[in-house]
């Protein structure tokens, strides 16, 4: 899905289920950071994990917003450490 079918989706759940959203730095349309700040805003619980495939610098321009970075290719484990750590 998109960023914006994201920001949809935590629009349309009530009672604050969703806890995590995982997502890559660079996407089309938004980055994550932008994702972040706007899930942030309306939503200031929800813990943001980022993904990327560009490497160490480009994880660390998220690393404010950011409550766990994975850099791609990542296993099962990581993903779970990661999302259980944030």
């Amino acid at each position: 899905g998109s960023a914006d079918e994201a920001l949809d989706l935590l629009r349309d759940v009530a009672g604050g289920c969703i806890r995590a959203v995982l997502t890559d730095i660079a996407m089309p349309g938004m980055t994550g950071g932008e994702l972040a700040s706007r899930i942030r805003a309306a939503h200031p619980t929800v813990r943001m994990v980022f993904m990327t495939g560009r490497g160490a610098a480009a994880a660390a321009e998220v690393a404010g917003p950011a409550d766990g970075v994975l850099l791609k290719p990542f296993s099962r484990a990581e993903l779970l450490a990661a999302i259980q750590a944030a």
